[in-house]
């Protein structure tokens, strides 16, 4: 799988790093590296709005996207924290495996929590 990642130009805080961390993760292709980051409690709406939730749940979900994409771009947006919650941004660019055309999604949305110093994604809206 080739993949491209833009880095931020500034030190990420906490949340942003989280981020920045399962993006690398997913565009590289390791599932196990990416699910790290999501709290047991976690939800992911699909492309089609459905509702997934857990661990098992997601990992489905994204094996999927990275099984069919020949190629994963994720640039960071826009992070607002807020005590121990963040909203986070995301641009995501896909290349579709079988297929040479671009799908271009839209802003992702993520919402992580802080427990004892680490942030984990506990929503996660990758197609918005």
């Amino acid at each position: 799988m080739s993949a491209l990642f833009a880095a931020p130009t500034t030190i990420p805080d906490g949340a942003l790093q989280t981020t920045i961390a399962f993006a690398a993760a997913l565009r590289d292709g390791n599932l196990a590296g990416a699910l790290v980051h999501f709290d047991d409690s976690a939800r992911l709406l699909t492309a089609d709005g459905t509702e997934v939730s857990g661990h098992e749940a997601i990992g489905d979900v994204l094996a999927d996207l990275i099984g069919c994409c020949h190629e994963i771009e994720i640039s960071p947006g826009r992070t607002i924290v807020a005590g121990a919650v963040a909203h986070c941004t995301q641009s995501w660019r896909l290349v579709v495996a079988d297929d040479t055309s671009y799908r271009q999604g839209t802003k992702a949305t993520l919402v992580l929590h802080q427990i004892d110093e680490r942030w984990q994604i506990v929503i996660a809206a990758p197609w918005g």
